[in-house]
């Protein structure tokens, strides 16, 4: 087991723009309890090793860090679906109970206490951020990081990318990977998943993000029209998609056969097109037929989850700033409805 310092870097100095020279660490210090697999044995270890670095709290040791994780959860949200950024560290707890009244509509679904797992994120003891690390579920071969925010003050200088590398170290060795969810209107977070090598595993209610290195890579090289996408998989050849703008369509070629890697590969493509503003679509007969791929599949599927979310986040008043896609429709939430209930009858 590698030691704190040599899986995240003890790189962040406020002061210096993100340039090492100073000491920082991640810590998680929550105990799972009666974990019987090794997988589950491996997540206990890796938060006990980066625990050790002794530069974050879990949310509830104080309630200075509980008022400011649940800040922090506001903020975030806030900021998705409103485009307001707001420093938690400045926002009192009258302040929080005021945004939840008044932002109703944007924090119905948010939880009033920190989840299990739950942390501060610390800097000199200052607070610079959260995280929620999941207890580990079952034999899936992935952890969930349901929250990660950073400050607005300490973005831009390697805060979630060092804790999610310092993360997939430690746990990679016992084949444990990272599970990521996120929302298409967030594109900040949808892209720096992407830059991060995330790949998309399905887009049922959200994209769900999953990460597991070295084992998985995937490459993408775009020229003029025509974009490749390359999936490999440490333990066999590599995989090779191609895409061609063809006006408002795509053409499409892809590898068999058609497993787990075909799947991830071509929902990852499809993303990785979108967040482009390329067309997302190869005919209208393959678009009208999206319905068949929304929760994973092909990219049409992904083109009619697009409309949808983007109708919602718009018929309920919330921030959509996102590539505008060829051919899609982008019809309103009512019109959606009634053709929905039109199908449904």
């Amino acid at each position: 087991m590698s030691s704190p310092s040599d899986v995240i870097p003890r790189t962040r100095d406020p002061a210096s723009g993100g340039h090492p020279n100073a000491a920082r660490a991640i810590v998680v210090a929550v105990v799972h309890g009666d974990a019987t697999s090794e997988r589950l044995l491996a997540v206990d270890r890796a938060r006990a090793a980066l625990a050790a670095g002794g530069l974050a709290r879990v949310a509830a040791a104080t309630q200075a860090d509980t008022d400011y994780f649940l800040a922090a959860e506001v903020a975030a949200v806030l900021e998705h679906r409103r485009g307001r950024v707001l420093d938690p560290a400045t926002l009192s707890p009258h302040d929080v109970a005021a945004l939840r009244e008044s932002e109703k509509a944007a924090l119905t679904a948010l939880e009033l206490a920190p989840r299990p797992g739950a942390l501060v994120l610390l800097e000199s003891d200052a607070r610079i951020g959260t995280v929620c690390f999941d207890d580990f579920e079952g034999m899936s071969p992935y952890t969930q990081i349901s929250s990660l925010y950073v400050a607005p003050t300490w973005r831009g200088r390697g805060v979630a990318s060092e804790l999610l590398d310092g993360l997939a170290a430690l746990l990679t060795p016992a084949y444990v990977g990272l599970s990521l969810t996120t929302y298409w209107s967030w594109q900040p977070a949808v892209r720096f998943y992407l830059r991060h090598g995330c790949f998309v595993r399905q887009w049922k209610h959200g994209l769900v993000f999953l990460w597991r290195t070295p084992e998985l890579r995937w490459q993408l090289d775009v020229a003029d029209d025509v974009a490749t996408f390359t999936w490999r998989r440490a333990d066999r050849g590599p995989r090779t998609w191609t895409a061609r703008r063809r006006g408002d369509w795509l053409d499409w070629t892809e590898p068999t056969p058609f497993d787990i890697d075909w799947s991830d590969g071509t929902m990852t493509f499809a993303l990785l097109l979108a967040v482009r503003g390329w067309p997302i679509a190869r005919s209208p007969e393959t678009l009208a037929e999206g319905w068949r791929w929304m929760d994973c599949g092909y990219p049409e599927g992904l083109a009619t989850r697009i409309e949808r979310w983007e109708a919602r986040d718009r018929h309920h008043g919330f921030r959509v700033e996102t590539p505008r896609l060829p051919a899609l429709p982008y019809r309103d939430w009512e019109t959606l409805e009634k053709a929905e209930l039109v199908e449904k009858t």
